[in-house]
């Protein structure tokens, strides 16, 4: 950011490189410094969950290598399962959890393995089943308590809620939205990596299916 007087004189403010310089980092800071325990551990985990959604959101800049999206999206799957019990993904995840493992198919095709495409194309489907099969504005946890601290997603609504009932705007809240089958399936141009098995039987069936939830 750079910054200017009237008489011209430009000042370059200097980059921020540490997250404890984001405001939330600030406040947790503040919150223990005054001796505020109970408030300081909240803003901790609303915190904890900001730093997943920028780290599973964020660009991957994959493109051409589907080499490398395969092991990215494959390790945001993991991270997920992580927030649950049992690696169970809790529901609040389920979106962009189908969203990782639609990806993770595309890239395995494009890399040869049409078969382990093709399994993550299942999940794909049963993820985003599952997510839009809950209802807007349902409260769904985001899984380990003593990460997240019981912060629960107004689904639709780009909002979180605390334990205490405050609610709050989630950064990424309208990525939670995403359904993108119908679009990854159809857009030879764009999902290209699905090309290899466009003519193929079995992937027409799949483009029956998404229909006939679109239809839904």
């Amino acid at each position: 950011m750079i910054f200017s007087d009237r008489t011209g004189i430009r000042q370059v403010q200097a980059a921020v490189t540490e997250y404890s310089s984001i405001q939330g980092e600030v406040q947790e800071e503040e919150l223990f410094d005054h001796g505020k325990g109970q408030e300081g551990h909240l803003r901790h985990a609303v915190n904890n969950f900001n730093l997943m959604q920028h780290y599973i959101f964020r660009e991957a800049w994959h493109f051409n290598n589907a080499s490398r999206s395969v092991e990215i999206y494959g390790f945001n799957m993991k991270l997920m399962e992580s927030f649950g019990e049992n690696s169970e993904v809790p529901p609040l995840w389920y979106g962009i959890y189908g969203w990782n493992s639609l990806v993770k198919s595309a890239a395995l095709v494009g890399d040869g393995k049409k078969d382990e495409g093709y399994r993550f194309l299942d999940i794909a489907f049963e993820y985003y089943i599952k997510w839009n099969s809950i209802e807007d504005e349902t409260l769904l946890e985001a899984g380990n308590w003593e990460v997240f601290g019981g912060i629960r997603l107004l689904k639709a609504r780009g909002q979180i809620e605390l334990p205490d009932a405050t609610r709050e705007p989630v950064t990424y809240g309208n990525k939670f939205r995403y359904s993108r089958l119908c679009t990854a399936l159809n857009t030879p141009n764009v999902w290209a990596c699905f090309n290899p098995v466009r003519e193929e039987e079995q992937f027409k069936a799949y483009i029956e299916r998404v229909k006939e939830l679109n239809e839904k």
